[in-house]
């Protein structure tokens, strides 16, 4: 392969560049068999860093079905990168569930996902999560075989699916766990002599050699679960470890992995070990290297020194009795009220092992520590803490007729109660899940105000969310309506920091109107509903009551004001909170939860978060242009204090209505149609003739038009360049260039060249040779 392609092809780091590099390759019919294949392999590549990116896993250390996992995800994400989509889903599958989790509830449904039907119609077939479900059955539920061969068109076990399951990693751990605990019970607190084999076996492991990994995964997790309890590990009980057990090139330091087993071996094992064992590690997920990596990571020298201090540490646990203090504060039982969140949460998160780090078992944590405030009720150093949540997850369980285990034993007669009233009725749960929250937040209005962003926080451009209560005013009849333009009253706190070019998403809380004033449809789900453009500054409103608000609710005169142009409507599919706090847990606490006002501003990451989630494009959402592009220089400059607030994405559609627009004629034709850069380094600087005959040339703004400066869109801000040197500016790595007062100071491959701004005044000035070039070095 061509050395020079071969370099080239190692400095692409994203889709758009590798597609555009293919094009270039086969238009010089240098396309051979291995440039293709080293295509091929740079895209595999990047997607394998943008699933890294994107879902914190680290892939290394995979078993044989993980590594197909990966390789399927990357060759689909190649796939529509190719096609102009994403793959966000998938990868938020993969963030929340892990690997394997990701592959059986993707193939676990009635019909065969999108990503079998891409990867089919691109004839990958055999990289499908049903082909690799079927090549590794050892490390998936019998559940997610079925419908693999299903879908395959292979033979089932029977008509209908196996009912769920825990995950199959934890029916395993718990196999492995009662075998070890006959054995310690049998030999007074000692699991004897075995080895991994006998261990693997006793778990209907056979051959190591083909579930070696899978083994591996298991004993592993009951490992961290040994650490976790700051007991020592149980898989080096066993005669020899694993030869790549306990290893990390990541570390600074070794495990003491002699002195671990030592004291594994030396450990006094009771049934009180094992049982707190089993309620470990049923809120951990089910890969382990996951989780050790993740703990190695945030909290190394915690686990250090743990492995170091096994050797020095006692011989044997105290029992339960023991462990409990006569003084220690008891936790009170859960409430009616905390049971009707905890079951909410335990059927968002469903088919999942709650683990006790999962962020929305830690949200709901903080949630009961707040509601428990509210109601004046106190409790222990553990009082509701994530792990007390992660066991009350479970306690569901038992009344889960989709669950084909048993839950913990114990529980509450209320979780049965809660359970047998609100399982089936998700709109009645809903409400009440709503009113409860409703009252922690307005309880603690001021605290939320305060976290609301402010001026520190605004001194970018704010993106904002306009709340919307439907019982006040009838959203769903305004967007039925189809009308583009309105007014919104805002918090009076935002006033002056609304302006023109803004973009803002229209949130709506619980629907509390009767079935009467919704017309007998079903209330709104809370969620987001439309997509604005800000038209205007504030300014005192003289009050509204139209046909969509409520009897009594209109808004006030004098009440701050700004005029907003809706660009989206979602009535019929709306993005729902639930789905929100599902996929994004992390985004602003107010836009999952609500905050009781008519505005609020959010960071830009979390709006272009529910962007990607609505599936809108940043460069093609602003709304076109309600008036002419500006045909004069002073209508240039009243349109950059217009716009000096605007969000990036209005910014950029403006400016590229000015270059298509008539000053940009104008600009391009004082620039005789020329590459200014061409010019500049001695090269022809007419690119080609269009059809008409006359010369094409591009206008790149060299101040970015998202800069918060009178100036970015200006003539002078205009260079006309070649397009491939204005794909060059923006993506090369060997480019850099530098604004002065009066000229454009270029770095381009190892020479430097000064290029005279737009004059108005003077604009053949620009077309002029540049002022000087000169060699990089010695400057």
């Amino acid at each position: 392969m061509d050395e020079r392609i071969s370099k080239v092809l190692a400095t692409i780091d994203d889709f758009e560049r590798l597609e555009q590099f293919e094009v270039n390759v086969r238009r010089q019919k240098a396309n051979t068999s291995e440039v293709e294949a080293a295509i091929k392999a740079r895209a595999a590549y990047l997607a394998r860093t943008l699933i890294t990116e994107r879902t914190g896993i680290a892939l290394a250390n995979l078993t044989s079905a993980e590594e197909g996992i990966v390789q399927a995800v990357s060759e689909y994400v190649g796939v529509m990168k190719h096609k102009g989509k994403d793959a966000t889903r998938t990868l938020l599958q993969l963030k929340n569930r892990g690997l394997i989790g990701a592959a059986e509830a993707a193939v676990s449904k009635a019909r065969p996902t999108q990503g079998f039907q891409t990867l089919n119609e691109e004839g990958l077939e055999d990289l499908s999560y049903e082909q690799i479900i079927l090549d590794h059955p050892e490390e998936f539920s019998p559940r997610a075989t079925w419908f693999a061969s299903r879908t395959l068109g292979r033979p089932t076990d029977g008509d209908r699916p196996p009912a769920r399951t825990t995950i199959l990693a934890q029916l395993r751990t718990e196999d492995l766990l009662a075998w070890l605990k006959m054995r310690a019970s049998e030999g007074d607190g000692s699991a004897g002599h075995f080895t991994n084999a006998d261990a693997a076996r006793a778990i209907s492991m056979n051959d190591l050699r083909a579930h070696g990994r899978v083994f591996g995964n298991v004993q592993s997790r009951l490992d961290f679960a040994c650490y976790r309890l700051g007991l020592p590990p149980l898989g080096l009980v066993a005669e020899a470890p694993f030869d790549d057990a306990w290893s990390d090139e990541q570390q600074s330091w070794k495990f003491p992995v002699s002195s671990m087993q030592r004291a594994a071996k030396a450990f006094r094992w009771r049934d009180h070990d094992f049982d707190r064992l089993l309620s470990e590690t049923v809120t951990l997920s089910g890969q382990a290297h996951v989780l050790w990596e993740a703990e190695l990571r945030d909290h190394g020298p915690r686990v250090r020194a743990w492995a170091e201090g096994l050797e020095g540490g006692p011989h044997e646990s105290a029992s339960p009795v023991v462990q409990v203090s006569d003084n220690l504060a008891r936790n009170p039982d859960w409430t009616r009220e905390e049971h009707i969140l905890g079951l909410d949460l335990y059927l968002r998160l469903h088919e999942t092992s709650y683990p006790k780090d999962h962020p929305e078992v830690i949200k709901l944590s903080e949630i009961l520590q707040a509601l428990a405030k509210l109601r004046g009720t106190t409790g222990g150093p553990t009082f509701r803490n994530a792990n007390g949540v992660s066991m009350k997850m479970l306690n569901f369980r038992r009344f889960d007729p989709s669950y084909d285990g048993t839950g913990l034993p114990s529980g509450s007669k209320l979780e049965e109660e809660v359970w047998g009233e609100y399982a089936d009725r998700p709109e009645a749960l809903a409400t009440e899940v709503r009113s409860i929250l409703d009252e922690i937040y307005a309880s603690t209005q001021e605290q939320i105000a305060s976290s609301a962003p402010g001026d520190e926080a605004l001194s970018e451009v704010p993106y904002w969310v306009l709340v919307c209560n439907p019982a006040k005013w009838a959203i769903d009849k305004f967007l039925a309506g189809g009308i583009d333009v309105d007014t919104w009253g805002v918090r009076p706190s935002d006033a002056d920091k609304f302006a023109p070019g803004q973009l803002a998403i229209v949130r709506v809380g619980v629907d509390r109107r009767s079935a009467v004033d919704r017309l007998g449809r079903p209330p709104l789900e809370p969620g987001i509903y439309a997509l604005c453009e800000v038209e205007s500054t504030s300014f005192r409103g003289t009050g509204a009551t139209d046909s969509f608000w409520a009897e009594g609710e209109g808004r006030e005169p004098g009440w701050p004001t700004v005029r907003v142009r809706y660009l989206r409507g979602y009535l019929q599919n709306p993005l729902t909170i639930a789905l929100l706090r599902a996929s994004k847990p992390n985004l602003s606490n107010l836009l999952l939860n609500g905050f009781q006002a008519a505005s609020f501003p959010i960071s830009a990451d979390d709006f272009h978060a529910v962007l990607e989630m609505l599936g809108e494009d940043p460069e093609t959402l602003a709304a076109p242009t309600a008036w002419p592009p500006p045909d004069t220089f002073d209508r240039l400059a009243d349109l950059e204090r217009k716009y000096l607030n605007a969000s990036p994405e209005v910014k950029s559609r403006t400016s590229s209505s000015i270059e298509r627009g008539p000053l940009g004629r104008e600009v391009k034709k004082a620039m005789g149609h020329r590459c200014q850069l061409c010019a500049a380094i001695g090269m022809n600087p007419i690119g080609f003739l269009k059809a008409n005959g006359d010369p094409y040339v591009e206008a790149h703004h060299v101040m970015p038009v998202s800069r918060k400066q009178v100036g970015s869109l200006s003539a002078s801000n205009i260079m006309t360049v070649c397009p491939n040197h204005h794909r060059q500016i923006h993506y090369g790595a060997d480019i850099d260039v530098k604004i002065g007062e009066c000229a454009f100071s270029v770095s381009i491959g190892g020479v430097i060249v000064e290029i005279l701004k737009f004059n108005l005044a003077f604009p053949n000035a620009s077309v002029s040779e540049p002022v000087h070039s000169r060699a990089q070095t010695g400057t």
